[in-house]
C-alpha cells in the first residue's frame, strides 16, 4: 500500500534501492528483510523495472561518512547536511534517504 501511494505521488519508479541487511542475530528481523526483497523484485518486475539495488549498511555508512562502522545519530546528521532544512522523524528515514543518496552516485544521475 506504502508503495502504491509513493508510486502515485511521485508518478512512478525508474528505479528502487534498498539496503540490505547481511546478517542479523534476531531470526525474525531476517525472515522480515527476505520477505521485503521478494515485494520489491516482484514490485519491480511488474513494474518492468530494473532489479532493486541495494547497498549494505557497512558500504553505505562508509560512504557517506568515511566510517564503516559509524553510529545512527552520525548517519542522521550527515543526511541533515546533505538535505538542508529537512528534518528525519527517525534513522530509518535519513537511511532511506541516504540510500537514494549513494544510488545517485552510483548510478551517475544528476
Amino acid at each position: 500500500d506504502n508503495l502504491c501511494r509513493l508510486s502515485d505521488r511521485f508518478n512512478g519508479f525508474q528505479i528502487i534501492g534498498w539496503e540490505f541487511v547481511g546478517f542479523s542475530k534476531f531470526t525474525m528481523a531476517h525472515a522480515v528483510h527476505n520477505q521485503l526483497l521478494g515485494v520489491l523484485q516482484l514490485w519491480s518486475k511488474r513494474g518492468q523495472l530494473p532489479a532493486p539495488i541495494s547497498v549494505g549498511a557497512t558500504e553505505l555508512k562508509k560512504y557517506i561518512t568515511g566510517k564503516g562502522n559509524a553510529d545512527k545519530d552520525v548517519m542522521i546528521e550527515h543526511a541533515k547536511k546533505l538535505f538542508v532544512g529537512w528534518e528525519p522523524k527517525d534513522h530509518n528515514e535519513a537511511d532511506a534517504r541516504l540510500v537514494g543518496w549513494w544510488m545517485k552516485d552510483k548510478l551517475g544521475i544528476k
